[in-house]
């Protein structure tokens, strides 16, 4: 789906960085990619092509030297759903993208389907070939926000309840079609491995 174009500027990006990287057992996005931290790596491929790019994170400090400006989710412990909400108050667009850090390669052309099929729902969300659905790359609406503070105080804070309690639309991924996040160790070194294999020059681990 990957293909080179310019999004309107009247959007946000949002790069989701408050995790705590348990499975991972160190900070997922600082992990090299490509010869740079991940978190780098993934805001690189966002810059061209939106307004604004946020970083959603539980500190101010955690990634000094970035030029992109940092909204500090104060309850980091709340999980992802409560950086989102951080993260939308403080978009200054209407509409938001938003990209976990641990997925490190953007699918550009899923990106603009979502986009293009967002006017009128408050979310917009891939959905695999078997029913899954991946919140944390997905399109956000302002008017998401008190579902996603519904999601908060009922359901535990779990981010894929919020296709329930607001307007949600999906995009049908192909079979065979996953967006790959990189969780834990062997996620990561499997990443690098493929990487290497379809470039020998590629920077994974380095």
């Amino acid at each position: 789906m990957a293909t080179a174009m310019k999004f309107a500027q009247n959007l946000t990006a949002i790069v989701l960085a408050g995790g705590q990287s348990r499975r991972m057992k160190t900070d997922k996005c600082l992990l090299p990619v490509n010869g740079r931290p991940m978190i780098e790596h993934v805001i690189e491929q966002l810059r061209p092509h939106f307004g604004q790019v946020l970083i959603s994170a539980d500190r101010a400090d955690r990634f000094p030297g970035m030029d992109v400006e940092i909204v500090v989710d104060n309850q980091g412990d709340l999980g992802p759903v409560m950086g989102i909400i951080t993260a939308l108050k403080a978009s200054a667009h209407e509409l938001s993208f938003v990209h976990a850090c641990d997925i490190p390669h953007t699918d550009l052309g899923l990106v603009r389907e979502m986009i293009r099929r967002a006017p009128g729902y408050d979310v917009v969300v891939p959905r695999s070939a078997g029913g899954r659905i991946e919140p944390l790359f997905a399109m956000y609406a302002k008017s998401a926000l008190n579902a996603l503070d519904e999601v908060l105080r009922l359901d535990r804070g779990s981010a894929h309840k919020i296709v329930g309690r607001c307007a949600a639309r999906f995009v049908d991924l192909p079979t065979q079609y996953s967006l790959r996040n990189l969780n834990t160790p062997a996620d990561y070194q499997s990443f690098v491995d493929d990487s290497r294999s379809r470039d020998p020059n590629e920077k994974g681990s380095g």
